[in-house]
């Protein structure tokens, strides 16, 4: 039809995340503490084993989002000095995106001394999203110790998949640090957006009819 592919906005894409988003800020808004506090000693484990399933699910969620991979990768970029990507979504791939996050996101901060990239070591675990998806996992609650296990552990077969175990403490911290990454990321764009308030920026925009050659085009935010 002659329209160019190419759009200077992700709403399409964000769209598709805008629900995932709503449920964890919900989620993270409960006083599931003051509930917890309120059970019978019989039923805390249950609740406790309810919400952390959530929290799984929340985890995976957003280290299998789209959008979450695509910003975080055109941030890369431009740390990196390379063009804005417009077949972003051509890189990511459906299999394998531990090893995608790790050396085309974390290594690339990393490279550039960025704390950004500790942030990403300290919670994404490829292990931890392979065990809740293929539930390789269980719980184990008593006085002692309160710890997850992880029956994906092979520490011969994969260096990322050495964890037997994980204490809550440790998964809360995994988790915490995963929620707050994805909402001051998404924050931190909105507020460099309303930042750039009614201006013009100078861009490269493909140009579809002559083979994706790039040409010079100015947009108006």
């Amino acid at each position: 039809n002659g329209l160019s592919p190419y759009t200077i906005n992700s709403l399409d894409v964000e769209y598709k995340d805008i629900h995932r988003r709503e449920f964890y800020v919900a989620y993270i808004n409960l006083n599931a503490a003051l509930m917890y506090d309120q059970l019978s000693e019989e039923q805390k484990p249950i609740y406790f084993r309810f919400n952390t399933n959530l929290e799984f699910m929340i985890y995976t969620h957003i280290w299998e989002s789209t959008w979450f991979l695509k910003s975080l990768k055109q941030l890369a970029n431009l740390i990196d000095g390379v063009s804005y990507d417009w077949h972003i979504e051509d890189k990511i791939p459906d299999f394998g995106r531990s090893d995608f996050i790790r050396n085309d996101i974390r290594d690339v901060f990393a490279k550039h001394g960025l704390k950004l990239a500790k942030v990403i070591s300290n919670s994404y675990h490829s292990q931890i999203r392979n065990a809740f998806a293929h539930s390789d996992f269980n719980f184990e609650y008593s006085n002692e110790e309160n710890i997850i296990r992880f029956f994906n552990y092979n520490s011969k077969k994969k260096k990322s998949w050495e964890l037997e175990t994980i204490s809550y403490e440790d998964w809360h911290t995994r988790f915490a640090i995963t929620i707050c990454l994805a909402q001051f990321f998404d924050e931190a764009i909105d507020k460099k957006r309303k930042q750039l308030g009614d201006c013009a920026i100078d861009i490269a925009f493909p140009d579809h009819k002559n083979g994706d050659k790039l040409m010079p085009l100015k947009i108006r935010h």
